[in-house]
């Protein structure tokens, strides 16, 4: 195991030179703790194949450059930005993954071999009843754009019937984060619904 911030930072130079045997040195002692730091989060706890391949995907950034731009005050600084190449490549990962396609108001049918018209609510009175309905998606929308895809993901994913904690370990933040990003997103949809 490498102890030594110097012997660390070596190893670097070496896999920045393209010394096969420094990647190989690396990959043993740094593929335990991406896996490792991986397994911790649920989503992958059955899935190793799609472990393998975020793992694969946080070798590759440093292969082409992350490297170079490492902090190299102490081993600490160096595993924390593994750590967060590790993060982001779990984001990317995840915001990949096929859900369900959505239908638009304006589209007024599924995506599939039938099609089906968007019921109006029992109760509507009539065109401007739809008009408003359109009006308030095309607000929702609009503002939904405003949020950080991060917070459009948990906001997804707590709705698809996921826990907070569920969440927060596929994420990698605590709880309490998750129910306030969860939150902010609700409550800001919710005023937008009331308000009109």
């Amino acid at each position: 195991m490498i102890d030594q911030d110097e012997e660390l930072f070596s190893l670097i130079d070496r896999c920045i030179t393209g010394d096969k045997r420094a990647w190989e040195s690396f990959w043993k002692e740094y593929g335990k703790i991406v896996t490792g730091y991986l397994s911790r989060l649920s989503y992958f706890r059955e899935k190793k194949e799609e472990m393998g391949d975020v793992a694969q995907q946080v070798f590759l950034k440093l292969w082409y450059g992350g490297l170079k731009n490492c902090n190299r005050a102490s081993r600490y600084q160096f595993l924390k930005y593994l750590k967060t190449i590790t993060k982001n490549e779990v984001y990317t990962f995840l915001s990949k993954i096929k859900r369900e396609p959505m239908v638009s108001l304006d589209q007024g049918t599924r995506q599939d071999d039938e099609a089906h018209p968007i019921n109006v609510p029992s109760g509507a009175s009539g065109p401007e009843e739809v008009v408003r309905a359109t009006e308030l998606a095309g607000l929702l929308e609009k503002h939904w754009q405003t949020y950080p895809l991060l917070d459009q993901e948990i906001f997804l994913m707590v709705n698809d019937g996921k826990t907070y904690k569920v969440v927060a370990e596929v994420m990698g933040m605590p709880l309490s984060t998750v129910a306030f990003r969860y939150s902010r997103v609700r409550e800001g949809l919710l005023k937008i619904m009331k308000g009109n």
